[in-house]
């Protein structure tokens, strides 16, 4: 019955760190897929600043990978390109950006926090409470464990939780001060 018990505890806090890990991994989370090789090529420089720097960026319609610090730089053919960036929680953007021949652009787009633009409190997110949940089922499994441990019948019948010491003097062994009769 203990071991069953422990195996039940054991795959609680193993759901619970399965469940927690996710929502406790810190930094932009990396996206992959097609860059922005598939634009037009030219004489035209387009320089990317987005933040969050975990947005997902597309221009035309093509995603572009942003570097680590959110940029990203584009040799472009001159012209006007749509820049589409969004993020979960955050509200999304898009805008038109023309770049003309042998010329530079820089766009730099801070997408507003969705609690932010909408006047809300700016409260704790889904994944932090969820972290939280999971670390308190982890608590309340290791004390129901405990509990039960501390409850289960001992061998002379009674529970290990109702057990007092056994006071040697008391059960006829000799007192240290009185020798054998």
């Amino acid at each position: 019955m203990r071991r069953s018990a422990l195996l039940l505890v054991v795959g609680l806090l193993l759901a619970t760190v399965v469940l927690a890990a996710p929502s406790l991994a810190t930094g932009p989370t990396a996206r992959f897929g097609p860059d922005a090789a598939s634009l037009p090529t030219g004489n035209a420089t387009l320089e990317l600043h987005v933040s969050p720097v975990s947005a997902l960026v597309a221009v035309n319609g093509t995603p572009v990978a942003l570097g680590g610090d959110g940029s990203a730089t584009l040799h472009v053919a001159p012209g006007t390109y749509i820049v589409t960036a969004s993020d979960a929680g955050y509200s999304a953007f898009s805008g038109n950006v023309t770049v003309g021949p042998g010329a530079s652009r820089y766009l730099t787009v801070h997408l507003p926090s969705q609690a932010a633009s909408s006047g809300g409190s700016g409260g704790p997110s889904t994944s932090f409470l969820l972290a939280i949940g999971a670390t308190i089922a982890g608590a309340i499994a290791i004390v129901a464990l405990v509990l039960y441990v501390r409850r289960t019948p001992s061998s002379d019948g009674g529970t290990s939780a109702d057990a007092t010491p056994v006071d040697p003097v008391a059960v006829g062994a000799p007192k240290p001060d009185e020798g054998p009769e």
